[in-house]
């Protein structure tokens, strides 16, 4: 067994958000030992944007709105911020990935690579010209004459996930909705000297800001416009087909809600908020009714899907929503609001 995989088996999953997991882990083997809630902090992750998508379906186009819920592209910053150095290849031939790939481990340095979910799920699964997916960020941690070990575990065996190369190149080459992989693949390097750990300032100050611009941010209220005017579009398709479409719609939005949380990172946030002593445990716990209102959404939508009358009972989601978006601004609120006049007392102590 190879150093790696010995690493990667005797630890456990640190995050939800697979990305930020197989980031932290690639550095905890470099020997950067970073506090997990100082890591999540850092890493500014939380997002609330609406953005439409088209896709074809037969001979239809459909507009779907889908919610983004964190950040894309924070790797390299997250990494600078850590002292860690970011190297990153550009791979478009399959061949030759997986040989970079093999001689990266060899030299016992992991890879990070962006992979479609749904052929992890199915080892079996053909490919498609096109699959409705999300995609898992994984590290890369050893091969053999078969495939590569990945570092992610089973849900059910808690093993090390094995797969293919066959299965491997279909989950990298595959087209897929709502995102795809990106066709690079990702090594680090420790920087030079011990990791900079952040000021206690640097670190609450981030914090808040990702606070602050959730509150601000009105991603869901979008969704709930956009997905109005999106149904519209199918009320003259004829059935089936209109359900098939409704079932495409509603699925990208469901994939869109649980993207790397099924709680809208608001879970994180309040752990590592009162982990470092910035919130309450009440206030941690009010935060986390958001997060539940955010799953609950998800677990509305999920419902939905399979429901041939999804479309006359669409309103319970939108209702969910509004609901989320109340109590999102009521408790964030609070928070911010305490901020500010604990801010204004030590100012106005300092002049007097």
């Amino acid at each position: 067994m190879n150093r790696m995989i010995e690493f990667w088996n005797d630890e456990k999953q640190y995050f939800t958000d697979c990305r930020l997991d197989s980031y932290y882990m690639v550095m905890k083997f470099l020997k950067k030992n970073i506090d997990p809630a100082k890591m999540f902090i850092s890493a500014g992750i939380t997002n609330e944007q609406c953005m439409v998508i088209s896709i074809r379906y037969k001979d239809n186009v459909i507009k779907t709105p889908i919610i983004l819920n964190s950040e894309r592209g924070f790797e390299e910053d997250l990494c600078k911020f850590w002292n860690v150095n970011y190297h990153s290849i550009r791979s478009d031939d399959g061949d030759t990935e997986v040989q970079l790939i093999q001689d990266t481990i060899t030299k016992g340095t992991p890879v990070i690579v962006e992979i479609i979910s749904l052929f992890l799920q199915n080892k079996n699964l053909r490919q498609k010209s096109t699959v409705l997916s999300g995609v898992s960020t994984s590290a890369i941690i050893g091969y053999d004459s078969d495939g590569f070990t990945l570092g992610i575990k089973d849900a059910f065996s808690n093993k090390l996930i094995h797969i293919s190369y066959e299965q491997y190149r279909k989950a990298r080459e595959s087209k897929c909705i709502p995102f795809a992989p990106r066709h690079e693949i990702v090594f680090l390097e420790s920087g030079n000297g011990e990791i900079r750990d952040p000021s206690d300032d640097t670190l609450k100050k981030n914090w808040l800001e990702q606070v602050k611009r959730l509150y601000n941010l009105n991603g869901l209220y979008e969704l709930n416009t956009k997905i109005k005017e999106c149904l519209k579009e199918i009320d003259n398709v004829e059935k089936p087909e209109s359900f098939c479409i409704l079932k495409t719609q509603l699925t990208l939005i469901a994939k869109s809600l649980c993207k790397g949380s099924y709680g809208g990172f608001y879970y994180e946030l309040a752990n590592s908020g009162y982990q470092l002593g910035y919130i309450t445990e009440p206030q941690m716990q009010e935060m986390k009714e958001i997060g539940l209102a955010w799953k609950k959404c998800y677990l509305t939508l999920e419902k939905l899907i399979n429901k041939f009358k999804a479309r006359k009972e669409i309103d319970k989601f939108r209702q969910a929503v509004d609901s989320l978006i109340m109590i999102k601004h009521k408790y964030l609120k609070c928070i911010i609001e305490k901020e500010n006049k604990e801010s204004e007392t030590i100012i106005n102590n300092e002049i007097y």
